[in-house]
């Protein structure tokens, strides 16, 4: 890389200088987020990038400035760039519907839909239940091992986003679908693969997603969403959710205002009907 590099070069080429602790499904996505940054500038020097440009891309890409902050900070520290332009921008206020959580029938009927399928099919249904009754998320279902289970403590370990590894319980019906999936390939080392079993990724399980969700419209990462509403349902413990969730910082301690924020949906009609027990309602 030059000693003044393009935004092309820097944001193709500084993750090879900060490695880090990142998985490959976690690198892959922080490409495609800078990639539509990266094309239109591409030829343009590092230095070069305004705050007014930063801030009318912002504007329109609200999602990706925190992809571009952090890959400018290395170049902040590399002396490569005067200032981190991302650090003054203004996203605009969020306007988007926070992500939908199924419901108990919806998550049945997207089980039914897969086993009407059938063949392999029969899989993914095992799959999407284990990920909605343990909080998993794609890549970590994608990366399980069959060294990672433990059957008979009920235990999982997981390595999901920035390769972060968690252990989680066994819920619901996540112990029987996994069962039932080491039971159909005794001798893989991928608890779950795709089609023609070819590796699991993120792409995959979101396209077999679409094709079973039904009028279900949430991404697969709603699951995630489903697991936490469905805890809280069951009295389980805020802070204890938030373990089972991956929300914890690198003491282990919880995140609970994520998890009251993002990942707990409450059901608004049995609220209502609580409180009019509540208020003496016969």
């Amino acid at each position: 890389m030059r000693t003044e590099p393009t935004v092309g070069e820097w944001l193709e080429g500084w993750r090879d200088l900060f490695p880090g602790r990142r998985s490959p499904a976690t690198l892959e996505h922080d490409r495609y987020m800078v990639a539509p940054f990266r094309e239109r500038y591409s030829s343009k020097r590092l230095d070069s990038i305004t705050p007014l440009q930063a801030q009318a891309w912002a504007v329109k890409h609200p999602g990706q400035v925190r992809y571009l902050r952090q890959a400018w900070s290395k170049a902040l520290l590399m002396g490569l760039v005067p200032f981190n332009v991302w650090r003054v921008v203004e996203l605009p206020p969020r306007t988007a519907p926070r992500r939908p959580v199924p419901t108990d029938a919806q998550l049945e009927g997207i089980v039914a839909r897969c086993r009407e399928r059938g063949g392999w099919y029969d899989e993914y249904a095992d799959l999407v239940l284990f990920a909605a009754h343990t909080g998993a998320r794609s890549a970590g279902v994608a990366g399980l091992r069959r060294s990672d289970v433990d059957l008979v403590s009920r235990r999982v370990v997981l390595c999901e986003k920035g390769a972060k590894v968690r252990r989680v319980a066994l819920l619901g019906h996540a112990a029987p679908a996994l069962e039932r999936q080491l039971e159909r390939h005794p001798w893989a080392d991928l608890v779950w693969r795709g089609q023609m079993r070819r590796p699991l990724d993120r792409e995959r399980i979101g396209v077999a997603w679409r094709a079973v969700r039904g009028d279900f419209t949430g991404p697969f990462h709603s699951l995630k969403h489903y697991a936490g509403t469905w805890l809280a349902a069951q009295g389980v413990d805020e802070r204890d959710i938030a373990v089972q969730l991956g929300h914890t910082d690198s003491m282990g301690r919880p995140y609970t205002d994520v998890l009251r924020r993002v990942y707990v949906h409450p059901n608004h009609e049995d609220a209502l009907e609580r409180i009019e027990l509540a208020c003496g309602r016969s």
